[in-house]
């Protein structure tokens, strides 16, 4: 089988693979259970006291007053418990770089409803967005099927050197 020499000649690991997705305007399943907003700078003393939430204190800087970049997010009272952030990608497309929800919130719908709102407003900028995962990542995936996008390509995990066979 050719797929399995050319995986063993360049040392392809088919589980390590990265899937990347796309939606188009129109494609998008908006879910909005829970309230959402776009991150500004009157946000900052909240993220300051959330910072704790995977990347968020880094993305927020990143996207504050940017019109090429921005983070969503789910406020419950006075801390940040869901975010996504979208960026503009390499070909004008919008790009979902990071997205997290508190581990012990997940499962409610609260990545959803941040990721169909950054996806809203990227599709409205760019009319497309990217979304990468890793193969191993289930709760990744299903979370972007689950607001519309499919399957674009796979891409694997190799070596730079080749192997002899």
């Amino acid at each position: 089988d050719f797929g399995k020499i050319i995986s063993k000649r360049y040392n392809i690991d088919a589980d390590n693979g990265h899937y990347y997705y796309h939606i188009n305007r129109g494609e998008l399943k908006k879910y909005d259970e829970y309230p959402v907003v776009k991150l500004e700078a009157e946000h900052e003393q909240i993220v300051n006291s959330s910072q704790h939430i995977g990347d968020l204190l880094s993305v927020y800087k990143r996207s504050a007053g940017n019109d090429f970049s921005a983070t969503f997010a789910v406020i419950n009272e006075s801390e940040i418990i869901s975010y996504c952030y979208i960026r503009e990608g390499l070909i004008r497309e919008g790009l979902i770089w990071d997205i997290f929800t508190r581990e012990d919130k997940r499962k409610e719908g609260l990545g959803q409803s941040a990721l169909s709102s950054a996806v809203e407003w990227g599709l409205e900028k760019w009319g497309q967005v990217l979304y990468n995962s890793s193969k191993s990542n289930t709760a990744s995936i299903s979370l972007c099927q689950s607001v519309g996008f499919k399957l674009w390509f796979e891409m694997f995990r190799y070596s730079a050197q080749p192997t002899k066979i």
